[in-house]
């Protein structure tokens, strides 16, 4: 199969886990709908999964699908499940070419009459570098521009983003950006120009600041519900990631902090 290198696509990638890729791809993908007809989703490699008719999806592909409908298989949103015995199956037998193959006929699949794809990574940018698939590796094997997203602060944060520049640029992969996450509000106007000065001695530009807002941070009672493997008695058809609460979570990520 032939590789797709026309559709245009995002990299978001983070300088650790929970710093807000999901969160950032979210708000995207709802900014990017209303400036194109279809936007697909692909997250080649899935560090928490849920079982789907059979499949093992990651958590994150299923809540883009059920938030979006973007109408695309769920194998091909999440091509790789990496799971208990993923990481010393693949050091028994390593197989790097049959790993990039999967991956990329995934993303052909996911990007396939799309106007734009987003590609959600998983934690910094050498996670999955024991399986020769780091966040860096995947950004360059799907010919993508990467964003890093890290939560708010000036030290820190940059630091760190030049720790997950680095290896991103051994792989020849351009950064575009940086947003920082979970920023107090009151504290973004004090924050902003010294986090710009922090990453332009990067070669990066601020792209935005998320303010912290901690609705974000509250589960829903769909996630309870799944996190403890309960049943729902009544009230069985609000229980979908898709209803009113998340939608209203996702529009307050999609508009805040003049994000994009």
């Amino acid at each position: 199969m032939l590789q797709n290198y026309t559709t245009p696509r995002i990299f978001i990638a983070a300088t650790r886990q929970d710093d807000g890729k999901t969160t950032t791809s979210l708000g995207l993908t709802a900014v990017l709908r209303k400036r194109f007809q279809r936007v697909g989703y692909i997250k080649p490699i899935g560090q928490r999964y849920v079982d789907v008719d059979g499949q093992k999806i990651d958590e994150d592909s299923v809540l883009i699908n059920d938030t979006y409908n973007p109408g695309l298989p769920l194998d091909a949103m999440s091509p790789i499940a990496v799971d208990a015995h993923f990481t010393r199956d693949y050091l028994d037998a390593a197989d790097p070419v049959s790993l990039e193959s999967r991956i990329e006929n995934a993303f052909n699949r996911a990007a396939w009459e799309q106007d734009f794809v987003v590609i959600e990574g998983s934690g910094h940018a050498g996670v999955g570098s024991v399986f020769d698939m780091s966040n860096a590796r995947a950004a360059k094997l799907l010919h993508s521009k990467a964003i890093i997203v890290s939560q708010g602060g000036v030290g820190k944060p940059i630091d760190e983003i030049s720790l997950n520049l680095a290896l991103f640029e051994k792989h020849k992969v351009e950064v575009v950006g940086a947003i920082l996450n979970k920023v107090i509000p009151e504290k973004i106007s004090d924050l902003w120009p010294y986090a710009e000065k922090g990453l332009a001695r990067l070669g990066l530009p601020l792209l935005g600041i998320v303010p912290l807002h901690l609705e974000l941070r509250k589960p829903t009672l769909n996630q309870i519900a799944q996190a403890l493997d309960g049943e729902f008695v009544a009230g069985e058809k609000f229980k979908r990631p898709s209803g009113r609460s998340l939608q209203h979570r996702l529009l307050l990520v999609a508009e805040c902090g003049g994000l994009f």
